[in-house]
């Protein structure tokens, strides 16, 4: 038997509640084409893209411009999906059918804090190591990543994911 792995996906009102991101800006977002998601109708989003508006709402309160926070985010929100599938409780496995997590990692991956300087972004192991390079600036905006995840795992309320049994 073979399995695979369903993406849970949430309403315009569940990503806000997810998020924080409110409905109209999510519209905002489309329009402006900083959300991946686009086209006409009732959106509706999946891990990755929950974390990515999670990330761009985060940074907004840096006061991060749109354009500049979606760019960031979307590299960040790979790095979440990750972390998101290791979490208990973030695939609906009931059946223990799944040897695997739905997105596999890197191995020895470990940049896990996202560091904004106002100029460039990185993704560290260690916030002390970034400063405590000589190219450092004197402040950033540090995001924790793997938090980030347990966040969204946590407002959800409910895997992210579902193991479906596919026929061979």
């Amino acid at each position: 038997m073979t399995i695979s792995f369903e993406a849970v996906t949430f309403s315009a009102s569940g990503t806000e509640s997810i998020t924080g991101v409110t409905t109209a800006q999510q519209r905002n977002f489309r329009r402006a084409e900083h959300d991946s998601k686009s086209g006409t109708g009732h959106e509706r989003r999946d891990a990755r893209a929950l974390a990515k508006l999670l990330v761009m709402q985060t940074l907004s309160a840096f006061k991060v411009p749109p354009g500049a926070s979606a760019a960031i985010a979307d590299s960040a929100s790979a790095i979440i999906v990750m972390a998101l599938a290791t979490l208990d409780g973030a695939v609906d496995d009931a059946e223990g059918l799944a040897s695997e997590p739905p997105v596999r990692m890197p191995p020895n991956f470990d940049r896990w804090y996202l560091v904004w300087d106002g100029e460039r972004h990185d993704f560290q192991n260690a916030v002390d190591a970034y400063f405590a390079s000589d190219d450092a600036a004197p402040a950033a905006v540090i995001l924790n990543l793997r938090r980030l995840a347990k966040t969204i795992l946590e407002r959800a309320g409910q895997p992210l994911w579902r193991v479906v049994k596919v026929k061979d």
